[in-house]
Parts: C-alpha cells; sequence; structure tokens
C-alpha cells in the first residue's frame, strides 16, 4: 500500500478530495489569521512601550490632564494600555473635582477601568448589534 501524496490524491472520492480542500484553504486561513494577531499586537505592545515612557515623565510632574491628552492621542490608538488610562485617569480627575474620599476614587477609578477593558470586547464580538439593540430601546 502506497501512502505517498499522490497515491492517496488519486484513491480519494469526490466527498474527501473536496474535504481535503477545505482542510488545506482553512488552514491557510488560520495562519494567516495567526500572523495578523503576531502583527497587531507586536504594534501594541510598541505603542504601549512608547506611551509609558511618556506617561511616566508627566505623572512624576504631576500632570493628569496632559496624561489624559497623551493616552487619547491618534499615535496610541492601538494601545490597550492607552484605553485603560484613558478611562482611569478621566475617572480618578472627575472624583478629584467632586472632593471623594481616597478609597472612592480609587474604587471608581478600578471600575472605570474594568469597563474600559469589557466594552470594547463586546464590539468586537461577531455580532455586536445583539448588543447594542437593548442599549437603543433604552434610549429611545
Amino acid at each position: 500500500m502506497d501512502f505517498s501524496l499522490t497515491a492517496l490524491w488519486s484513491s480519494m472520492g469526490i466527498i474527501a478530495k473536496s474535504v481535503a480542500i477545505c482542510l488545506l484553504l482553512f488552514s491557510i486561513y488560520s495562519i494567516g489569521v495567526g500572523i495578523e494577531r503576531l502583527m497587531v499586537f507586536a504594534k501594541a505592545k510598541k505603542e504601549s512601550r512608547m506611551l509609558l515612557k511618556i506617561i511616566s515623565e508627566l505623572w512624576k510632574e504631576g500632570k493628569i490632564e496632559e496624561s489624559i491628552q497623551v493616552s487619547a492621542d491618534r499615535r496610541f490608538k492601538n494601545s490597550h494600555l492607552a484605553k485603560v488610562l484613558v478611562a482611569g485617569l478621566n475617572e480618578l480627575q472627575f472624583q478629584e473635582d467632586t472632593q471623594a474620599s481616597y478609597e472612592d476614587k480609587v474604587e471608581s477609578a478600578k471600575r472605570a477601568n474594568m469597563f474600559s477593558i469589557a466594552i470594547p470586547s463586546i464590539k468586537e464580538t461577531p455580532f455586536p448589534e445583539i448588543f447594542y439593540k437593548a442599549d437603543s430601546k433604552k434610549s429611545n
């Protein structure tokens, strides 16, 4: 019995050949998706590291407003760190304006960070309109 690729291919029926072609195409597609994800994550990591250097200098000087502006800049649109920082710093600044206690400031900043992580992941689901139907009904 010969197990070479040509012998296997010639002994396959039409259904087996179509399954083999589908498996080959899906394998190529999954490799492409993996490479694309690696490139996106590398870009996000690079942007986050660059943002961290800039933000650390601003925090040493106590410039929260400038930190928010830098984090929201288009240069860091792929950075996960920027999204979390914008949410947390906005909430921190709001709590400082309202003269809240230290515990309230920390708790609300934690909540803002959790929401900044959860909400974008819902938007990236295959069918985000399922999650936004309820929101649109509430606003009407």
